[in-house]
């Protein structure tokens, strides 16, 4: 994917790691416990 394809595909709890070789997805949150919180907290809020 290119970059602007990637910024498209991208969801809100994930980020885009760039490097002068590769464009990669990935989550903010890397551990599944903490995104499970995250989500806990913002559905309460």
């Amino acid at each position: 994917m290119s970059l602007e394809q990637s910024l498209e595909f991208c969801r809100a709890d994930e980020c885009l790691e760039v490097t002068p070789k590769n464009v990669r997805i990935r989550k903010v949150l890397l551990d599944a416990n903490e995104r499970a919180k995250a989500r806990s907290r913002a559905k309460n809020a």
